[in-house]
């Protein structure tokens, strides 16, 4: 009998400690859930959301009209009319759409954002600096970037037209909130005082986002116009001079995702900034093909993720990058801040572990002036710390790198 009481308390005990736990979670309040527009530590719902998506994870995408979408509050982009789709396809690619389950994102879970509208991912407020650089000059020993990166560059300025590559995604540990860890492609034009770069990846960055989730993510660098006047004051990642019409190799313009004006997204399948599935050790690899191609019609950029037309970066907003590209970087970077150098890179483990354990980007390309897919059959590379991040190149005939490292701890 005694045993019988002893269980049925435990059991109690249990069953109570069970609620305790749902009611205190975060997405919760006196035993209800929180709406997104009263949670602490998110925006308010951009202009033009016609629908809200919650995920199980507390994942918030607005979906908005598309014809509202922060791209639009760029003082070039006025009168700008969205391009659906691109003026021709790329080699290889349709316009039927792509299934690619391994970036499948959780808030599609939960719904779907409806035709003529986008997702976009309810940013998280921080007050924590947002930092990226294009700089392979400081000692290694000094900066706090860090790379492992092939580049590629055109014969004669502009005549890069396209770059492809596909990542494994992984889920690096970052030694501290404001550390970052990523791999990417860049797309780059411009000397050191007119870089326009266009950028994508994954990345795990917790003062940007807010936890250490691996989430997709664009970046570019272009004109000095003051995107600052967009965005709420703690969400300002840069300050900028709007009588400045000149892009400035990384010292002040730049942004992240969707978060200031510029890139033009079109599709409604794709949250920019969501998070993603990551790979696992001696098992299934994730993988994201990405591809940045020049439309001839039209000048702008596409950005292609397995194939799904995503959006595009307007030609109008560079400077640098009108014409085409000059060269291309394919690989890994982090932002480590302090001096031991602990944030891993790519799966944090080194480029010679090879498959199933170290990173790779794979089927490593350009688009030439003539419209041809090029395999580069020469690269250079960068690696900053290869004692704590390094790089095997597998094979260049077929395109195919090995990255990466558990940092100098």
């Amino acid at each position: 009998m005694a045993s019988s009481v002893r269980n049925i308390s435990v059991s109690c005990f249990i069953s109570l400690l069970w609620i305790v736990t749902f009611i205190m979670h975060p997405l919760f309040s006196e035993g209800r859930r929180i709406p997104s527009n009263e949670r602490p530590g998110l925006v308010k719902p951009p202009e033009g959301t016609i629908k809200t998506i919650e995920a199980d994870d507390g994942e918030v995408v607005d979906c908005v009209d598309i014809n509202k979408q922060p791209a639009f509050q760029h003082p070039l982009l006025k009168h700008h009319q969205i391009q659906m789709e691109p003026s021709t396809y790329p080699e290889g690619i349709t316009r039927t759409k792509a299934s690619a389950p391994e970036i499948i994102q959780r808030w599609r879970v939960k719904g779907e954002c409806p035709a003529g509208t986008i997702p976009i991912r309810r940013s998280i407020i921080t007050k924590d600096p947002i930092v990226k650089q294009l700089n392979f000059s400081l000692s290694a020993s000094i900066s706090p970037h860090q790379y492992s990166v092939i580049h590629y560059f055109a014969p004669m300025p502009g005549a890069i037209q396209g770059a492809h590559g596909t990542i494994d995604v992984w889920k690096p540990v970052v030694d501290k909130p404001t550390d970052f860890s990523l791999t990417q492609i860049w797309v780059i034009a411009g000397d050191d005082s007119n870089t326009n770069t266009m950028e994508a990846g994954w990345q795990v960055y917790p003062a940007r986002t807010g936890d250490n989730q691996t989430r997709l993510f664009i970046y570019w660098t272009v004109c000095s116009l003051s995107f600052d006047t967009y965005l709420p004051s703690r969400l300002r990642i840069h300050t900028m001079d709007i009588h400045i019409i000149q892009a400035d190799n990384y010292d002040n313009t730049g942004c992240y995702d969707l978060t200031c004006p510029g890139f033009v997204q079109c599709t409604n399948q794709i949250a920019i900034g969501a998070p993603l599935n990551v790979s696992t050790i001696d098992g299934k690899q994730i993988e994201m093909e990405l591809l940045i191609e020049k439309d001839n019609k039209t000048g702008n950029w596409w950005l292609y993720i397995h194939n799904t037309t995503v959006g595009y970066w307007p030609s109008s907003i560079f400077t640098s990058l009108t014409n085409g590209a000059d060269r291309i970087d394919w690989g890994g970077e982090l932002y480590s801040s302090s001096k031991k150098k602990a944030t891993q890179m790519g799966s944090g483990h080194f480029a010679n572990t090879g498959y199933g354990n170290a990173s790779y980007v794979r089927e490593i390309w350009y688009t030439d002036s003539s419209g041809a897919q090029v395999f580069p059959s020469q690269f250079s590379q960068t690696v900053t710390m290869p004692s704590c991040y390094n790089m095997v190149l597998n094979n260049t005939a077929l395109g195919y790198i090995y990255y990466g490292g558990p940092g100098c701890t």
